[in-house]
């Protein structure tokens, strides 16, 4: 992990590899499923904003004005799209986990502070 950078999404795959999802509290998991719902939210309003800059760059070219952005501004813009997938990602397999260690609980298969051996 030395290698990547400290952005959000390697923070939350930091941080959730250093906690023990089984032995949190049921109002812990709670607040951590609902991940999945803020991912799906990040992943629409970046959809949103993904069209809305295709729709630019067409504009831009069918005018064919040359102010369009310069290639290394577009690289940078296309890093910080993949960043927040990333981010979006991460949020959802936390959103993932912690509902299945929920469904477990709520079965009977395991109760709150227990670990599978």
């Amino acid at each position: 992990m030395a290698h990547k950078e400290a952005d959000a999404s390697a923070l939350l795959e930091f941080f959730l590899g250093r906690f023990d999802l089984k032995k949190a509290t049921n109002a812990e998991l709670s607040f951590l499923a609902t991940a999945s719902e803020q991912a799906s939210h990040a992943a629409s309003r970046l959809g949103e904003l993904v069209r809305g800059l295709g729709g630019l760059i067409d504009d831009d070219q069918n005018r064919n004005s040359g102010a369009s952005l310069p290639s290394n501004e577009v690289s940078g813009l296309l890093r910080s799209i993949a960043g927040e997938l990333e981010t979006i990602a991460q949020m959802a397999f936390i959103g993932s986990e912690t509902s299945f260690v929920l469904g477990e609980r709520r079965n009977g298969m395991l109760h709150e502070g227990e670990s599978h051996a």
